[in-house]
């Protein structure tokens, strides 16, 4: 297709079709830089210094979750509709009710930060970093989310994809140039960059707002978001607590080669978070209008094009770390197809979640995540001390078991159709994820591997016309 081509086709598109594009673009294109300069940053890094900013990443996503209330989360877009006559105030007063739940969390380490500093294994420039992030980044997130509720599209995506190549930069040059703590060097860095357009959007949410705020905003997002916080806070244990533990019971530089076996996943997140955004609204339209045939013939195809994706990872993953990281790293390889197979799981628990939250049902799948992550933490400090970080990967695959288990029971309980093809899914699981495992005895035989890969590639190309079909099938709905 021509350029030109290209800009009268996206030109004819409506303007949530344009924005909802444009969204899945600039995310793409923000996890593509970072996976992109893995190669560079393992290069200049050493592994412990690579498993600190691992870390700092890590706690800052699971203490944002408590200190911000996750009140960026599902509340805030249901706000938005409910108050679309007072947006400006709305989005100020939660602005401030996050900041006084930050600054609630920092007294911890007023108090105690020996304590504090012995728990997180970060050092004080670090945590004392965090807090200022955690107090300034909701302003980025409350804005960003409007301006996709609202369908404006340019002004976040220039500055989701200007911010990602300009912190990529500014971080090498300053890990380069810095004789002392690089791991610092390069979180420091990073927040630099980004930190004049947080400052300049929170004063643009509390000048919109005139300093107005209104407590009644306060009881309505506390009432809704309190109860989710710990399925919040369990999801981001369940996916990245194995980097803390690791942290605690090793050293950093195991976190650091750990890092990179998690890196792969982060693309194929990414690509199954394109497919499932437009997979919830065409589950929801097929579960009203009754045609559960339908859900059950593009789940199944979906669920063979995951795992087929996910193998296909894991079988070129030798070359790959080789690749992306130096010699150093080359461990991460063996905690690759246990991880894959995590994110497969994860890709069928959200299809079955889908059908969950249609009819309401958050109780338990709340309790579902909550029992996933205490059984995931639990086996890690069981097992990793025995057996090395990577079976940290095993320990988060068996959590998505026992997830993915626990939400079909709970999608039977409110969804009697047969919606899914279970027999299959249930029966191919277990032979790809057997395989997987498996998969790390032929690593030596590149031959072997390699066609698997092309067998996997002819399938896809023979069964073509049917893949295409399935993604023009649940984009059309």
């Amino acid at each position: 297709m021509s350029l030109r081509k290209f800009k009268e086709k996206f030109a004819s598109l409506s303007q949530p079709a344009k924005a909802s594009l444009v969204f899945v673009v600039a995310n793409i294109f923000q996890k593509g830089i970072n996976f992109l300069m893995a190669p560079v940053n393992t290069r200049i890094l050493e592994s412990k210094d690579y498993g600190v900013v691992s870390l700092y990443d890590t706690w800052y996503a699971i203490i944002s979750v408590v200190a911000l209330l996750s009140l960026y989360e599902a509340v805030y877009g249901v706000g938005l509709t409910e108050f679309k006559n007072d947006r400006d105030v709305f989005t100020f007063s939660l602005l401030v009710l996050s900041n006084i739940a930050t600054l609630l969390c920092s007294l911890i380490y007023v108090i105690n930060p020996a304590w504090v500093r012995s728990a997180l294994k970060l050092s004080d420039k670090l945590i004392m970093l965090m807090i200022i992030a955690l107090l300034l980044y909701p302003a980025l997130y409350f804005w960003t989310i409007r301006q996709r509720f609202e369908y404006k599209y340019k002004a976040s995506a220039t500055i989701t994809i200007s911010t990602s190549v300009m912190m990529s930069i500014c971080s090498v040059i300053a890990v380069l140039t810095t004789k002392g703590n690089k791991a610092e060097a390069k979180v420091i860095t990073n927040f630099a960059v980004i930190c004049p357009v947080l400052v300049t959007l929170y004063i643009y949410i509390v000048t919109k707002a005139k300093f107005k705020l209104k407590v009644k905003y306060w009881w309505y997002s506390l009432k809704f978001t309190i109860p989710l916080i710990p399925h919040y806070l369990s999801l981001y244990l369940l996916d990245g607590s194995d980097k803390v533990i690791i942290t605690k019971l090793i050293d950093s530089s195991a976190t650091g080669i750990y890092e990179i076996a998690c890196k792969f996943n982060s693309i194929l997140i990414v690509i199954w978070n394109a497919i499932n955004a437009t997979l919830i609204p065409w589950t929801y339209e097929c579960l009203e209008k009754k045609k559960y045939s339908d859900i059950k013939k593009v789940t199944t195809l979906i669920v063979l094009l995951t795992g087929g994706l996910c193998t296909c990872v894991s079988l070129v993953a030798p070359e790959a770390v080789k690749i992306i990281a130096s010699k150093g790293y080359y461990d991460a390889v063996y905690a690759i197809p246990p991880l894959t197979m995590g994110l497969f799981l994860e890709s069928i628990y959200y299809m079955f979640s889908n059908v969950e939250f249609y009819h309401k049902s958050t109780v338990f799948a709340m309790i579902s995540t909550i029992v996933a992550a205490t059984v995931n933490i639990g086996l890690n400090f069981l097992l990793i001390p025995k057996f090395g970080f990577v079976v940290a990967a095993y320990t988060t695959l068996f959590g998505y078991v026992i997830q993915t288990i626990l939400h079909y029971i709970n999608m039977r309980r409110c969804e009697k159709e047969s919606v899914f093809n279970i027999s299959f899914i249930v029966r191919y699981s277990l032979i790809i994820i057997t395989f997987n495992i498996l998969l790390t005895r032929i690593y030596p035989y590149t031959v072997v591997r390699y066609v698997l890969v092309l067998t996997l590639a002819v399938v896809a190309y023979i069964k073509r016309k049917e893949l295409i079909h399935l993604f023009k099938t649940i984009k059309n709905k």
